[in-house]
């Protein structure tokens, strides 16, 4: 099963940045999968605030929440709470660009936003 790390980085400065992967939204190279594939996504955030992170068009299981591996709920959002790391399995079955974003629009505007292509 492909794994596909993905690290939620604050921004610095006075551009208020919030990355994934250190790449924004629009300057990022897009995640690459394909139908039937399962990815492991695996998010951290190294601060002291929490993400709402969602992904369009497909559902994940959350594997391992707070360092407790387990076949949790089937979902399309996840909170990831700070500091606690949080890993899902993606379902994949549709294919085209869909995205994986932080639910707060003013964040998701500021660059927390992901591509993932599904061939």
């Amino acid at each position: 099963m492909p794994n596909y790390s993905v690290r939620i980085i604050p921004g610095e400065g006075p551009n208020y940045e919030w990355p994934i992967n250190g790449f924004v939204h629009g300057r990022d190279t897009a995640i690459v999968a394909w139908p039937g594939e399962r990815p492991e996504i695996q998010s951290a955030i190294p601060i002291s605030m929490m993400h709402f992170m969602h992904l369009h068009e497909h559902r994940f299981q959350i594997v391992d929440n707070r360092a407790v591996r387990s076949q949790g709920p089937i979902l399309d959002i996840v909170i990831v709470p700070p500091h606690s790391p949080v890993a899902v399995h993606i379902e994949l079955y549709k294919p085209g660009c869909q995205y994986l974003n932080c639910y707060y629009l003013y964040r998701m505007a500021a660059g927390i936003m992901a591509a993932q292509w599904v061939t």
